[in-house]
């Protein structure tokens, strides 16, 4: 029996499932987004601040022009951060967004590392230890003395917090049966823009940023809890030939989802020795022709997805002036999105609804670029429709992603995405000043960016309600160009009218 049929029987959603699933990705995705929004607020420039030089007190807003590094400097008293303890202005005030391209940087790095040990060790072999790295360096982070050791443990806290994101998500989807990984991707979502805006409240509310970080960590802790009731992947088990500890699982899930009678018809199809025997690697993704394929557009997709909402993230701060509130906006616009997602990608399909989310953020921010001046509130709506399309987006490719690989690569390929993701949020921050070049011209890139991959993505297979690729073998066969792009079922009658023509067709060819 194939592994999706197991859960077709057992329950693809049950009680069972929703506990382990709801206790992964909770904590996680808000500990992620308090990972990643860290230095929007530990960062943070105040306002205004003084030169006390000579005798005279000077105060300096916006600019930097009248002051010198023979200052002494005194802060708003609003809140402290990393800027305002280091004097990290003037000539210093690259170092904050210095600091962030050094955590996405860490997260680079742990795409590739965590991506190696999950597929080769295990999903929870990769999920310990990075929420345990990633939790040690942030509480360290928050006592540094000086921003280079700030800027070091932030460094390896991204590098572990790649593996939680990575580990969780594939771990969370592959206890689920194929009709319930839509639910999974929008739900992973929403979570980490409830993340979002929770993180700005508790932010208004700390303003020491020490203490803020700390309370980063927090979310993390809770997940040394799993080490008593988290099962290892069926399908990594499966992948791997141990056949009779993936059933042993699948059985412990029928029992909890209270279809005990299922158990005895619980045997698995066993895969052939020279599938569970060899390693794979990144490598394996461009060996194969439609492996290849796919990866070159999923690369550049999830590049897009990642600089583009990290952008309008970003630049969310300019569409108010109380940084709090924009920031808890910008994660309060994705919910409409992540409630419609689980429709439109189990009616409309993966890949219909991936192209149509980035088709319409990406119209969004391009028509920014031909309204007339002082036109905010439609600039603001449309900036916000583009965010809205732009994290649809974000979760349809996770789900689309994640059933495009095989089981033995799927780790691999996702770790590759998430490097692409990792490139595309370090580029972030570089985009948004080219409205000092050309006013809203930052928009009119993120525009053809996303309009670009939307396009690029009508050239991969649906996936709905398609079992998921065990391994690479079983991608041999299928014409990339063809048989991709017709997923068809025809009734038998058809068939033979086909194949009768087909053969009528070869007859006529002989003759001539």
């Amino acid at each position: 029996m194939e592994i999706d049929k197991v859960f077709s029987e057992i329950g693809e959603f049950g009680s069972y499932q929703r506990k382990i699933f709801f206790a992964l990705l909770i904590p996680t995705s808000i500990f992620g987004a308090f990972m990643m929004l860290q230095l929007v607020f530990a960062g943070a420039t105040p306002d205004y601040f003084y030169c006390h030089t000579d005798g005279v007190k000077e105060a300096i807003r916006n600019g930097c022009s009248n002051a010198n590094r023979t200052c002494h400097y005194e802060y708003d008293d609003a809140f402290t951060s990393i800027v305002s303890e280091w004097d990290l202005i003037c000539d210093q005030s690259y170092k904050p967004s210095l600091a962030q391209s050094i955590f996405m940087l860490g997260l680079l790095f742990g795409s590739f590392l965590f991506g190696y040990i999950s597929d080769k060790y295990g999903r929870l072999w990769a999920l310990y230890p990075a929420i345990a790295g990633a939790v040690i360096f942030s509480f360290i982070s928050s006592f540094s003395n000086s921003f280079t050791m700030y800027t070091t443990l932030r460094f390896f806290a991204g590098i572990c917090q790649a593996g939680v994101g990575l580990a969780t998500f594939v771990l969370a989807t592959e206890i689920l049966g194929p009709s319930k990984r839509a639910l999974a991707g929008s739900l992973a979502g929403a979570f980490f823009a409830i993340g979002i805006m929770l993180f700005a409240y508790i932010a208004r509310m700390i303003t020491n940023w020490r203490v803020l970080s700390i309370l980063t960590s927090a979310p993390g802790v809770l997940a040394i809890l799993y080490y008593w009731f988290l099962p290892e992947s069926p399908r990594w088990l499966l992948s791997q030939g141990k056949v009779l500890k993936a059933e042993a699982i699948l059985k412990h899930i029928a029992v909890k989802n209270g279809r005990g009678e299922k158990v005895d018809h619980i045997k698995l199809i066993v895969p052939p020795v020279s599938h569970t025997r060899r390693s794979y690697s990144m490598l394996d993704l461009f060996r194969h022709p439609v492996l290849r394929r796919r990866t070159v557009i999923q690369f550049y997709s999830w590049f897009v997805n990642s600089a583009v909402y990290y952008g309008l993230t970003i630049g969310a701060a300019d569409l108010s002036s109380n940084k709090y509130f924009s920031e808890a906006l910008s994660g309060l616009i994705e919910m409409p999105g992540y409630v419609i997602s689980p429709i439109l990608l189990n009616r409309v399909g993966r890949r219909y609804s991936l192209v149509g989310a980035m088709l319409v953020g990406g119209v969004a921010c391009t028509v920014i670029l031909f309204l007339p001046a002082g036109e905010t509130y439609i600039k603001t709506a449309l900036a916000l429709l583009g965010k809205l399309g732009i994290s649809i987006s974000f979760t349809f490719i996770y789900v689309h992603s994640a059933e495009l690989y095989p089981t033995v690569v799927r780790n691999a390929g996702l770790g590759l995405c998430s490097v692409a993701a990792r490139l595309g949020g370090t580029v972030a921050p570089l985009l948004i000043p080219l409205g000092t070049v050309y006013p809203n011209l930052q928009f009119l890139v993120f525009g053809l960016l996303t309009f670009t991959a939307g396009i690029f993505n009508f050239g991969l297979p649906e996936t709905l309600n398609k079992n998921l690729p065990e391994t690479i073998e079983e991608l041999d066969g299928i014409n990339p160009h063809k048989t991709e792009t017709m997923m068809i079922d025809l009734p038998d009658d058809r068939v033979k009218l086909l194949e009768s023509a087909m053969m009528e067709e070869e007859d006529q060819t002989t003759e001539c």
